[in-house]
């Protein structure tokens, strides 16, 4: 989770009850919404319409398997590691609005060409994906 971004208080309750009681689910996502720098919602977000790579809770055996996060990315690191992911395994939902996503100046985001540095080298590693898209346009 980023310095700027929050979680629910019952964030990890919620979906560690969802891993815990369902044996088949590989990993569970919670919708989001982005918000401003005054806590205004501007808009809740379906995570399997717009998925990022943030508010998601793995089982950690399917992380380990994967590498973990691929320390070359420095940007943009958290979708690396679901497309590879769901390459192989299968995130579910829950559509509860459980990650609060703070858009501000500051956000890495915003560095347009670093983002289409570190987007190219997505690109490079995993080819044409749905996923890149959406990064790109958010």
């Amino acid at each position: 989770i980023d310095g700027y971004d929050y979680v629910h208080s019952e964030f990890l309750k919620v979906l560690s009850l969802h891993l815990a009681m369902n044996g088949e689910i590989d990993a569970i996502a919670c919708d989001y919404q982005m918000v401003d720098d005054h806590e205004n919602v501007m808009k809740t977000v379906s995570c399997e319409r717009s998925p990022i790579g943030c508010g998601i809770m793995f089982r950690i055996e399917h992380l380990i398997e994967l590498g973990l996060y691929d320390e070359k990315f420095l940007m943009h690191e958290d979708v690396d590691l679901r497309i590879r992911f769901e390459e192989r395994y299968r995130i579910h939902r829950v559509p509860l609005p459980m990650y609060r996503y703070r858009r501000n100046e500051f956000n890495m985001t915003n560095d347009v060409d670093r983002g289409k540095l570190f987007l190219d080298a997505l690109r490079t590693k995993h080819g044409a994906v749905s996923l890149l898209p959406k990064i790109e346009n958010s």
